[in-house]
C-alpha cells in the first residue's frame, strides 16, 4: 500500500467534498477510497485548516515538510494542494526527501523558466510528476481525443473556449485540451478582445482571436467569474464537432451527413450526447498514479505536457502584451 502526503488542506485537498460523497473533487477522497493508498496526513501551516482537514479524512496534521517525514520516513506519493504562487518553492522542498512520485495542481509554476528548473531538478533526482489538468483523466473524453488521432473527425478548422477565473489558472485548462484536441502547439495572436480581473491582479482573464500554422482560428472568450464558473469548449472538424460544456460534464459529439431535405448539402448532425464522469477525475488520477507505480502505464499528464502548456500560456501572454503596447 502506497502512503500519501497531501501539501495544503484547502478546498482542492480537503474540503470540496467528504468520504460519503458520491463524487470525487479532492484529493483526501480519492486517495481514502482508493484501495492501494493510504492517506497518511496533510501538511499546513495553518493549525486550524490542517487539524479540521485531519480530523474529517482520520489521519494526522504535520505543520511542516520535515515533521511529516520524520514521523514517516517511507512516504511515496505527496500531493501539491497549496495556491499557485506557492509551488514552485512547494516543489523544491518536496524534491530534498525523494518520494517516489509528486502529484501537483496546475499550473506546474508561475513562470515558464521556473517550470523548467523543476524539471531538471526532478529528473536529475528521477521523481516523476503528475499534472492535475483534470479532464486529460476523463476516459470519455479520452477516447474522443483518441478518435481525433485517428483522423475519424478530418482536418482542424476552429475552436471557441469560455472560462473565467484567471487566464494561468483556468484557461491553462483550456489551452490543455486544445493541445490534446488539436495537436496545436503554437498559436499566432490576431486580435486581443478584452482583459478582465475576476481571479487576482496578478492572473486576469484575457479574450483573444488567434490562428494555428493551418490557418484554424481559435477563439478564447472570458467572462466575469463573479456570477457563476464557465468551462466550454466546441471544436469544429471537416468532419464533425467536438462540443464539451458545463465545465466538462457533458460532451456532444455531431458527425456531418448528408441533408434528407436538401439534395447534395451536408449538415452537422447530434450523433452523441455524453454525460463525464468528470467528478469522478480525482479518482481516476490516483489510479493512473498506481498503475503507473505497480504496472508501469504511462502517467496522463506528465511534467513536459504541463511544461507544453505553459510554453502556450506564456506565448499567449508575452503576445498580449506586445499588441498591447502597439495600440
Amino acid at each position: 500500500m502506497y502512503k500519501v502526503l497531501i501539501v495544503g488542506a484547502g478546498n482542492i485537498a480537503s474540503e470540496y467534498d467528504d468520504a460519503t460523497s458520491t463524487v470525487f473533487l479532492t484529493h483526501a477522497h480519492a486517495f481514502v477510497n482508493h484501495p492501494h493508498f493510504e492517506l497518511i496526513g496533510f501538511v499546513d501551516p495553518d493549525i486550524i485548516k490542517g487539524i479540521n482537514a485531519s480530523s474529517k479524512w482520520g489521519t494526522r496534521h504535520f505543520t511542516n515538510l520535515d515533521q511529516a517525514f520524520k514521523y514517516y520516513s517511507n512516504i511515496d506519493i505527496v500531493c501539491i494542494a497549496v495556491p499557485d504562487d506557492l509551488h514552485f518553492n512547494v516543489l523544491q522542498q518536496v524534491a530534498n526527501y525523494r518520494p517516489k512520485l509528486v502529484f501537483t495542481e496546475k499550473p506546474l509554476t508561475n513562470t515558464l523558466e521556473q517550470a523548467h528548473i523543476i524539471e531538471r531538478l526532478y529528473r536529475e533526482l528521477h521523481i516523476p510528476v503528475l499534472i492535475n489538468f483534470k479532464r486529460a483523466f476523463i476516459p470519455e473524453i479520452l477516447d474522443v481525443i483518441n478518435s481525433v488521432k485517428r483522423n475519424d473527425f478530418g482536418e482542424f478548422k476552429n475552436c471557441y473556449g469560455f472560462y473565467n477565473r484567471g487566464f494561468k489558472h483556468n484557461a491553462s485548462h483550456l489551452l490543455d485540451l486544445i493541445i490534446r484536441f488539436t495537436g496545436c502547439k503554437e498559436l499566432k495572436l490576431m486580435n486581443v478582445i478584452d482583459s478582465i480581473s475576476d481571479f487576482s491582479i496578478d492572473d486576469p482573464s484575457h479574450s483573444f482571436v488567434a490562428s494555428t500554422d493551418n490557418n484554424a482560428v481559435v477563439v478564447i472568450k472570458s467572462f466575469s467569474g463573479e456570477s457563476y464558473p464557465i468551462f466550454e469548449l466546441d471544436l469544429h472538424y471537416s468532419s464533425g464537432r467536438i462540443r464539451l460544456f458545463n465545465t466538462g460534464e457533458k460532451l456532444e459529439i455531431y458527425r456531418v451527413q448528408p441533408s434528407s431535405a436538401f439534395s447534395g448539402v451536408n449538415f452537422l448532425q447530434p450523433k452523441d450526447c455524453i454525460d463525464t464522469s468528470l467528478h469522478q477525475s480525482m479518482l481516476h488520477a490516483a489510479n493512473n498514479i498506481f498503475e503507473y507505480l505497480s504496472m508501469g502505464k504511462p502517467l496522463r499528464v506528465p511534467i513536459a505536457d504541463g511544461i507544453e502548456v505553459m510554453k502556450l500560456t506564456e506565448q499567449v501572454l508575452k503576445d498580449i502584451k506586445n499588441k498591447s503596447c502597439l495600440n
